[in-house]
């Protein structure tokens, strides 16, 4: 005799399936039925039942249990089986697994995840010692005080003997159905902050959330986060200091165990580029005033063609003017365009740490005329040389006189000289040293 259970799903059609009762031929037919009952009961993983049953949070994967008993002294059940048709909107989950105890023999069926119902068969089923089948499932929608509903068991009390399968229900099979109310998730409410909207840099935004738990259920946790992952409080301001795409994401986390959470987007735009000016030489000024400090990557550019190009860090809440100076290529463009070009600047700005979703808004401004004006080059000057001066013929230098009497400005020491002559005795003439008295050169 075969003792490998097995198992057989049958897939639902929809989640809107009712609760009928879903007809499954007979596994074979007895002359007498057996007396000894066997006793299943239907039970969920959910620790705490709730006012009408179970309570299962919409899309949570759940354990079920079938515990199978024999009530009669001494009897065991041989080849055991039961059909189950899970409530509308439940399904069989595989991520977890399938195991059996207690069964006669090992339990790992494998079947298509999305089931509606499950057969089993092959049991065996001792006195006194209880046989537990567990399953994956997990609720879809949301359905209120629904339970699964056993069609069909089947056992014979003899090793031997053919098994008698039995409709439910029926006095030989004592069944406790689980009764499940499957919730909604939680609903968040988030306030303050409007998804999509662009707000001024620095404008002072509050951020505000709640949450309502579901029926039977009650909310555990419940905290918010920007997109740099900083917890966010109810009551908080969000962050409008860097310009771009940012998100908010609130998480809600109920004692059933139901985990879910919400999100939105909102936009910081750029600040506006300082008034924007031009040299002769191809320079072009502008100043910025960011509220984060970051770097600047700022680009000038005719068409296609790049005329400078500047990167420069810049601080927080500070104006800082900026200086594109035109690159050798950028030089020789606005050489060969002496009427000057339209240009456009582009600054890309990005934040110091900052992990953006998305690329960094680019600010722009122009078009507007750059020229380059040749500069030229001063006329040289002639190096002077100093002139010598000569004195005219008949002149001669002016010097100091040093004797009395001297003559024509000529230094002596005697008297009576003359001419320049510089005499030590009396009569000394003509400039020369004279040293004897009265003598003519």
């Amino acid at each position: 005799m075969n003792l490998r259970p097995t198992i057989r799903r049958v897939l639902l059609g929809a989640v809107s399936v009712g609760l009928a009762a879903l007809a499954l031929p007979a596994l074979a037919t007895a002359a007498t039925a057996p007396t000894a009952p066997l006793s299943i009961a239907v039970s969920s993983s959910q620790q705490v039942p709730g006012a009408s049953g179970y309570v299962a949070n919409v899309g949570v994967s759940y354990t079920l249990t079938y515990t199978l008993t024999s009530t009669s002294a001494g009897a065991t059940l041989y080849d055991v089986g039961f059909s189950d048709r899970l409530p509308a909107g439940v399904v069989l989950d595989d991520e977890v697994g399938e195991t059996a105890r207690g069964c006669g023999t090992s339990f790992a069926p494998t079947g298509q995840t999305g089931a509606g119902s499950v057969t089993v068969s092959g049991l065996t089923v001792v006195n006194g010692t209880p046989c537990t089948i567990s399953l994956q499932y997990v609720p879809l929608t949301a359905e209120v005080a629904a339970q699964d509903t056993l069609t069909s068991a089947s056992f014979s009390t003899t090793a031997s003997g053919a098994p008698v399968s039995y409709t439910l229900p029926n006095a030989a099979v004592t069944v406790t159905p689980l009764i499940l109310t499957a919730a909604g998730a939680p609903s968040i409410s988030i306030g303050g902050v409007t998804p999509n909207v662009t707000y001024a840099p620095g404008q002072n935004v509050v951020l505000s959330y709640s949450a309502a738990a579901a029926p039977d259920d009650a909310i555990a946790g419940l905290y918010g986060a920007d997109d740099q992952g900083n917890t966010l409080a109810s009551g908080s301001a969000i962050n409008t200091l860097v310009p771009g795409m940012h998100d908010v994401q609130v998480w809600v986390q109920t004692q059933d165990g139901y985990i879910g959470s919400q999100s939105l987007t909102y936009y910081v735009a750029p600040p506006a580029l300082g008034p924007l000016s031009t040299t002769k030489t191809g320079q072009l000024r502008f100043s910025v005033n960011f509220l984060a400090a970051g770097t600047v990557v700022a680009r000038v550019v005719s068409g296609s063609t790049l005329i400078g190009q500047l990167t420069a860090n810049v601080r927080a809440g500070r104006t800082t003017t900026l200086t594109v100076m035109p690159t050798p290529a950028g030089v020789q463009f606005l050489t060969a365009n002496p009427q000057g070009v339209p240009v456009t600047l582009s600054v890309l700005y990005t934040a110091t740490g900052w992990n953006y979703l998305a690329a960094p808004p680019v600010i722009t401004a122009g078009p507007l005329t750059l020229q380059y004006v040749q500069p030229t080059r001063p006329a040289k000057r002639r190096r002077r040389h100093p002139v010598k001066r000569r004195h005219p013929p008949g002149k001669r230098h002016k010097v100091s006189v040093r004797h009395r009497g001297g003559h024509h400005g000529v230094s002596g020491r005697h008297r009576g000289g003359r001419h320049g002559a510089r005499g030590h005795h009396p009569g000394g003439r003509h400039g020369r040293a004279a040293h004897h008295p009265g003598r003519h050169h």
